[in-house]
């Protein structure tokens, strides 16, 4: 579960299909069955999942890595000794960049965090470092 919305996380041979299939798919689903007589949504839904998914996918490896699945404003905090704290997770196996989408949507933790994240993940991958 993520929020209410049930998750169907079962394996898929890459991301692309996942993506597709157990993430895009049941949301326009679900968005259809609230509005039926929406054509234009009927038509801009099937495009995304027949072409656009495709078309910015294609090209982007992805290694799939275990991720919280929920990580928003809401599901992260503190303990007593100021260490980090996650839960209510809806934990699945996705692209590393997946945790972002909703963090950043609810609450993000700030300049500081993503800074920090650029800065020591992302550089290491893709050579974004300021030690030259």
């Amino acid at each position: 579960m993520c929020g209410s919305t049930e998750q169907d996380n079962e394996w898929e041979k890459d991301w692309e299909t996942f993506f597709r299939e157990r993430r895009i798919k049941p949301m326009l689903n679900k968005c259809l069955e609230n509005n039926p007589d929406d054509s234009e949504l009927h038509k801009l839904g099937e495009t995304v999942i027949n072409k656009v998914i495709h078309h910015l996918l294609k090209d982007v490896e992805v290694r799939p890595v275990l991720i919280h699945g929920d990580l928003w404003s809401g599901n992260w905090g503190i303990d007593l000794n100021d260490g980090p704290v996650v839960f209510d997770p809806s934990s699945y196996y996705g692209h590393n960049e997946m945790e972002f989408g909703i963090l950043t949507m609810f609450g993000s933790p700030g300049q500081a965090f993503s800074k920090n994240i650029t800065h020591t993940i992302h550089a290491k991958n893709l050579d974004l470092s300021t030690d030259k």
